[in-house]
């Protein structure tokens, strides 16, 4: 059975970094793409770098659209602000989306 394939989308942040750290003992997933926000200092640096397990042969990137292509399954720990825009992205590409981000704008909340 071929691992699952994640994409995750707030990946420079505390539960991003967690979710990073228990890659390696869940080999049922395999991570296919990190992202993090235009802004963050930890683009274009390796994801599993950045959470301290060594590298994990993926870079963070703040473009999330490319990623979808390969992706079985998005994990969202990102900001609430920018759910909206993953949301859009996951449903143009009919890729699953687990929404784990706090504090989503009213729009999003039904």
């Amino acid at each position: 059975m071929n691992p699952t394939r994640l994409v995750l989308v707030g990946a420079s942040g505390r539960m991003g970094v967690q979710i990073l750290r228990l890659l390696p003992s869940t080999p049922a997933v395999r991570l296919c793409g990190a992202v993090a926000s235009p802004h963050s200092g930890a683009l274009g640096r390796d994801a599993g770098e950045h959470a301290g397990i060594g590298a994990l042969g993926v870079a963070i990137s703040a473009a999330l659209p490319p990623l979808l292509e390969q992706a079985d399954v998005v994990v969202d720990f990102s900001a609430g602000a920018a759910a909206a825009a993953t949301l859009a992205a996951c449903v143009a590409a009919q890729v699953p989306l687990l929404i784990g981000t706090t504090a989503l704008p009213e729009a999003l909340e039904a």
